[in-house]
């Protein structure tokens, strides 16, 4: 069996002290360029403004890809750095030339290095405060929350009413993704994109959930006082050459609400059932998500040693894996 090797998602909190320190480097480095200049190193001058850009770019766009904005405030937030980043060297091929100038001889050019100095050290702080408040509402959007009356339930077919999934919230951000290789096994690549249900695909969802009822399937509910905030299932159909597979069919936790080991406590509910069918283990057709593999792999899962034709034909992309009971 292939191992994994996982990278671990920066919680809220360390992307912004991550945005605060970086926007302070650069920062620092710009006032070492035009203090330096100011005081006529020109050799150390020379050497900083050939490193400094280099360094801001790089803390700027390591920042970047490890936030995620979307709309008018990553539109605007992306300008504001590039204008940023792109002033430097502009500044500074402004006071070289003014000390190639008749100025220089008046004395001109330490007046507007100054002021120009003034004009980024501005422009920074500006760029900072505006990720730090673009942060701060991504973070408020998408809080966690700490449940207070948790219960697990165990509903009938006709308890699944239509509109049930309407409020749960299935946003995840997801910045890599397990892909199949052509050896069969997966490799993990860069692709930030959100996910999230629409309203039609919530009722279906519903839908599937009643016909695995049906089938002599079990779902179980997670609800914080008469909230929900996650459901799972196991269908009631044996699969694989020995019958020993049972599909856990569905397992999803409200964003809000992860972290709170519901995802585990619904876990072992469905292996608990599963059980009671007779089978050995637990078909999982899982999120390509790194965070969806990370949770999947904690709880003991690996990659199935029998795919089920049927399902991985629908769903050739996703991750096959299993769990012996």
């Amino acid at each position: 069996m292939k191992k994994r090797s996982f990278v671990r998602k920066r919680s809220s909190k360390e992307l912004i002290i991550r945005g605060a320190v970086n926007s302070l480097f650069c920062t620092f480095f710009v006032s070492t360029v035009f203090l330096l200049y100011y005081f006529n190193n020109m050799l150390i001058v020379a050497f900083v403004f050939l490193v400094c850009p280099i360094i801001c770019i790089v803390l700027l766009v390591r920042w970047l890809s490890s936030i995620s904005l979307s709309g008018f405030f990553s539109a605007t937030f992306r300008l504001m750095i590039t204008f940023v980043v792109i002033a430097l060297p502009l500044f500074a091929a402004i006071i070289f030339s003014l000390t190639m100038s008749p100025i220089n001889e008046a004395g001109w050019e330490y007046f507007l290095a100054g002021l120009l100095f003034i004009v980024y050290i501005g422009l920074s702080i500006l760029a900072w405060v505006v990720a730090l408040i673009i942060t701060w509402f991504t973070i408020r959007k998408h809080r966690k929350v700490q449940p207070t009356e948790l219960r697990f339930t165990e509903p009938s077919a006709a308890e699944l009413t239509d509109d049930m999934l309407l409020p749960f919230n299935r946003y995840q951000e997801v910045n890599n993704d397990w892909i199949p290789t052509e050896d069969g096994g997966y490799k993990l690549i860069s692709r930030p994109h959100t996910e999230n249900w629409s309203e039609d695909r919530k009722r279906d969802k519903v839908k599937k959930l009643r016909t695995i009822l049906n089938n002599g399937g079990k779902v179980f509910c997670a609800y914080d006082g008469g909230k929900l905030v996650g459901f799972a299932a196991i269908d009631g159909i044996l699969l694989g050459s020995e019958n020993q597979y049972i599909e856990l069919a569905e397992l999803h936790v409200a964003y809000e609400y992860r972290g709170n080991k519901i995802g585990k406590n619904l876990f072992k509910l469905c292996t608990g059932s599963a059980k009671h069918y007779g089978c050995s283990k637990l078909y999982i057709v899982a999120s390509t998500a790194e965070e969806s593999q990370k949770a999947y792999d904690k709880l003991g899962c690996v990659y199935a040693t029998e795919r089920i034709p049927h399902l991985y034909e629908n769903r050739e992309g996703d991750v096959h894996m299993e769990y012996v009971l």
